[in-house]
């Protein structure tokens, strides 16, 4: 899955885009690919979460509290998101593994 075919055209040299590049290549030399499987459903869901995060932040109103919004939600976004996940997971895991 490119970021072009999402629609997604990052300039060149992109931090952000490095930064993706790295963690694949991390998968993939410790040995675990199975994350290039599900690759286009992990970002699928990645762009719902960044529109939701962009209208909270549109929701705020005044360019200050946007600011501050967007910082906040960068530095607690994140943890929230792997909370959730975790959470998530246990229902699936439960009746995949038969375990609680």
């Amino acid at each position: 899955m490119a970021e072009r075919e999402r629609g997604r055209q990052p300039p060149p040299g992109s931090p952000l885009i490095e930064t993706l590049a790295g963690v694949l290549c991390t998968y993939r030399a410790v040995g675990h690919e199975w994350p290039f499987d599900n690759l286009s459903a992990y970002a699928e869901h990645a762009d719902r979460v960044a529109a939701a995060d962009i209208e909270a932040l549109a929701g705020l109103g005044s360019a200050e509290n946007m600011v501050e919004g967007a910082v906040v939600g960068t530095v607690l976004g994140d943890s929230l998101l792997a909370a959730l996940r975790r959470v998530a997971h246990a229902e699936p895991s439960r009746k995949r593994f038969g375990r609680t």
